[in-house]
């Protein structure tokens, strides 16, 4: 076989190698479809609306709103909004805007699923990601969406699902159909609002915690609001932010200013996706934290931690070399008195 054959079959194996990686990544999967309410300038948007889709920036759906502030629906003659897109897509931001402007509402590319989502939208030249918070800590603006205008005291059942993220993408909160919804203050309970937090925002962290700020923290709003079943907070991690951090010890707390220390909320992680979702029944200060490692070498394999007594720090029983140590001495005077022994008996 010749040189030239040879190069001739390496290249066409390449070629067909790199075909094969570049199909795997181009296999077109079911779409991923939404249905819901849609608003612009707080009142339901009239017929003719156009809602697109899009994937890092480029467009994978768009719908014409044939009903006056809805879209989709459960009947086979309902259109929902189709997402398509890519095995490589799965798991990225998809992104909404309504007649052209941002929508303040995204989710993740989930082919094959439906999903119930309110999309919001300014019909002016107003800045995107929703209405400024007033007074906001950290600098930033929060996400709004309406809820339930004529709420005072008392509680509702809201009949959509809502999600709220917040204007850096980083959390966003889902409050699901048919969750009861209470508030104890006087005041309208009309919006819910996601505000991003620095590490100058945070209540104290006490010295000696175990535990230490993992730089994602919200603070949720309206003040006395709770959720009956518990709504769904999930943090989104930058790449470059998870890289250096540890799965397997992150939790999300929460801040309770009557005891004055940070509480722990059932927490879930998916490495697959960088995100961390914790269940919430009641507005608060929210952090992601990073929990500290084992005293010593105790999250070792086979390692103990003891203390003086020679028991172990962690309840179990340490080593102990005492009788160990007194077998050795009284083999070794043993051995010592019989070879002297032996020795005076030859002589």
């Amino acid at each position: 076989m010749t040189n030239t054959t040879k190069v001739s079959i390496v290249l066409i194996l390449s070629l067909a190698l790199v075909a094969g990686v570049m199909a795997a990544e181009e296999v077109p999967q079911m779409p991923d479809e939404y249905k819901g309410k849609v608003t612009i300038d707080g009142k339901l948007a009239p017929a003719g609306t156009t809602i697109t889709a899009l994937i890092d920036g480029e467009v994978r759906g768009t719908l014409t709103v044939d009903k006056e502030g809805t879209f989709g629906g459960n009947k086979n003659i309902d259109q929902n909004l189709a997402v398509t897109g890519y095995a490589d897509d799965k798991g990225k931001t998809v992104s909404f805007t309504v007649n052209g402007k941002p929508a303040g509402h995204a989710t993740t590319f989930r082919p094959g699923e439906v999903h119930a989502i309110a999309l919001t939208a300014k019909g002016d030249e107003s800045s995107p990601g929703g209405p400024s918070s007033p007074g906001g800590r950290g600098g930033g603006r929060s996400a709004a969406e309406t809820l339930a205008p004529d709420l005072r005291a008392g509680a509702v059942t809201v009949n959509t699902t809502l999600t709220v993220t917040a204007d850096d993408r980083t959390a966003c909160l889902t409050v699901l159909e048919g969750t009861r919804v209470s508030s104890d203050t006087p005041d309208p309970l009309d919006a819910i609002t996601i505000t991003p937090l620095t590490a100058g925002d945070l209540p104290e962290i006490p010295a000696d915690a175990t535990f230490t700020f993992a730089g994602l923290a919200v603070e949720c709003g309206p003040e006395g609001t709770a959720f009956d079943p518990p709504a769904s907070l999930t943090f989104t991690v930058p790449a470059e932010t998870w890289a250096d951090l540890d799965p397997d010890r992150l939790v999300v707390k929460w801040y309770d200013p009557a005891a004055g220390r940070w509480v722990d909320l059932e927490t879930t992680v998916d490495p697959e996706t960088m995100t961390i979702t914790a269940e919430v029944s009641h507005f608060s200060t929210f952090a992601l934290f990073t929990e500290a490692p084992t005293a010593g070498n105790a999250d070792l394999p086979g390692a103990r931690v003891t203390d003086q007594t020679g028991k172990d720090a962690s309840g179990g029983e340490g080593t102990d070399w005492t009788i160990p140590v007194i077998g050795i001495v009284l083999v070794l005077v043993v051995a010592a008195g019989a070879g002297l022994y032996l020795k005076k008996k030859k002589e």
